[in-house]
């Protein structure tokens, strides 16, 4: 929950409140479409995916220079736990990575179309 949070008020931030559940809720299913895919004998219920694309989000941020108040070691950091937590039993792993691509993906296109940076009202 912490990881939402924390994501969660730098994405809606910078991207309003409108763009940024409409990223959460694209990159929660692309996480679920990636699981379903390669585990289709698996049911898979959570927000770890959506979770995920965020920090991607917030990569793509931290990267264009549009987040300067996060800081890269906390970013490092922090995929480098979740990249562990992700292959740990029972934790699925594919909507983690989904997910987070799908908030790299997400994050590069609002970023490139002007949609993000600037704190959003």
């Amino acid at each position: 929950m912490a990881l939402l949070a924390i994501t969660g008020l730098v994405v809606e931030a910078k991207l309003g409140s409108v763009r940024a559940l409409i990223a959460y809720l694209a990159c929660g299913l692309a996480g679920s479409l990636l699981s379903a895919v390669i585990n289709p004998q698996v049911i898979s219920v959570g927000a770890s995916g959506a979770i995920a694309g965020l920090l991607g989000i917030m990569v793509v941020l931290y990267a264009s220079g549009r987040a300067p108040e996060v800081r890269g070691a906390w970013i490092a950091q922090t995929l480098g736990l979740n990249a562990l937590y992700s292959f740990a039993p029972d934790v699925d792993w594919a909507a983690h990575a989904g997910g987070f691509i799908a908030g790299l993906v997400a994050g590069g296109v609002l970023v490139a179309a002007g949609a993000a940076g600037e704190e959003q009202g």
